[in-house]
């Protein structure tokens, strides 16, 4: 009921600094809807199931591609809760998505909550990995009898961020660095956000491997406010710098970040409201600053973490492609289906092509260049049981 009151309020009465009305902007969102296109999809897998090995389920997934396999990393639940005594798991493809391997464990630990993997595959090979930590009994949220985790660092009360990486597709990790007090600002709870990260290959930053970042900051023991920006380094991970928080001029705080870079070599980022909208911003200096959220008007769906992807040519006179994935349901805040892929040609300035690709549960998403003519989306596909599927697209069917 919460979440109807909500949705309700947005979608009758919130307005921007614009003054943009939400309910005018779905019915006009919704009239531009397209036909599903399954021709598209070359073949669908299934790569995380519920009840394998000890998870109950799997949650929260991220992928990244190497010269030698994909790598799909997510969070193992041993319960159907976002605070589940998680594990980082993962399972690797050598045929580009259509078999998978084993579950693998990258951590294990049940005094600890592990979870938002984001990761990024340099040009190296690579695999740089951050995720967070939570004491058990402590979340970036009060759940129940769940606590909202402490400022500080006090150990057993507060978050831990968590920096790996790996040289031969998640095989061996490096052992953990712990990079919260470096990161997180002392009276913040958490800073990390699941998604992919990137490495800038333009202009003055170039070789930059930059992070999307959440960061909770705690006003009582039941409220908190979001801020974001990202962490990045200069290098190859060595040393790690926090960015400044993107400003925003509007009631509404934005959470889950997406980032990718544009032709001209700045960052544009695609991020999560706690509204049926999705924010952006541009940064001109590498991720170190940023411009104050806006309102992108054609990204409609319940509020959910979406997959974005800067797809770049190995011919470098060619420009970039942008796609985005996300659910578009109309049910705002009360489900998430639809799933739907977006294409743009000016890095997110417009969409100009919108196809529905997967008409029932399409959760949190992530995209991964697969080759020059095919990308992968990894989702949560939960209608009667919690899978998380693998789907190859065909993009010399939809690209100009």
């Amino acid at each position: 009921m919460r979440y109807l009151i909500i949705a309700l309020i947005l979608l009758t009465s919130c307005t921007t600094t614009k003054n943009t009305n939400f309910q005018s902007m779905r019915l006009q969102k919704e009239s531009n809807t397209e036909t599903i296109q399954e021709d598209i999809i070359k073949f669908s897998t299934t790569i995380f199931k519920e009840n394998e090995g000890d998870y109950t389920n799997f949650r929260i997934p991220v992928i990244v591609k190497t010269d030698t396999a994909l790598i799909a990393i997510c969070e193992g639940r041993y319960r159907k809760h976002d605070h589940a005594q998680n594990d980082i798991v993962l399972k690797r493809s050598s045929d580009n998505g259509k078999t998978w391997s084993n579950l693998e464990i990258i951590h294990s630990d049940k005094a600890l909550v592990m979870v938002n993997p984001s990761a990024v595959a340099l040009e190296s090979g690579r695999i740089i990995l951050f995720y967070e930590t939570f004491p058990h009994g402590y979340h970036a949220r009060k759940d129940g009898w769940i606590k909202m985790l402490h400022t500080g660092f006090e150990k057993g009360k507060t978050q831990q961020l968590i920096y790996r990486y790996s040289d031969d597709d998640g095989k061996n990790w490096t052992k953990p660095q712990y990079l919260e007090k470096k990161i997180r600002f002392d009276d913040f709870t958490t800073s990390g956000s699941p998604a992919n990260g990137i490495e800038l290959k333009k202009g003055k930053h170039k070789g930059r491997i930059v992070m999307p970042a959440l960061y909770n900051k705690r006003v009582n023991s039941h409220t908190r406010e979001f801020y974001t920006g990202v962490i990045y380094s200069d290098d190859k991970g060595e040393t790690w710098t926090r960015s400044n928080f993107v400003p925003f001029e509007f009631e509404y705080q934005t959470d889950e970040v997406l980032i990718s870079e544009t032709d001209e070599g700045e960052i544009y980022m695609n991020g999560r409201p706690q509204f049926p909208y999705r924010t952006v911003s541009r940064s001109k200096d590498g991720g170190e600053t940023w411009e104050p959220f806006s309102i992108d008007q054609t990204l409609y769906g319940s509020p959910c973490n979406s997959g974005l992807l800067k797809f770049s040519y190995s011919d470098k006179e060619k420009r970039g492609i942008t796609f985005f994935s996300q659910n578009a349901s109309s049910g705002g805040y009360l489900g998430r289906s639809n799933g739907t892929l977006y294409i743009s040609y000016d890095d997110g300035l417009s969409w100009s092509y919108k196809k529905l690709l997967i008409p029932s549960y399409f959760g949190y998403s992530q995209i991964v260049k697969i080759s020059e003519t095919e990308i992968g989306i990894i989702y949560e596909a939960f209608d009667n049981e919690y899978l998380t599927k693998f789907i190859s697209i065909d993009i010399k069917k939809i690209i100009k």
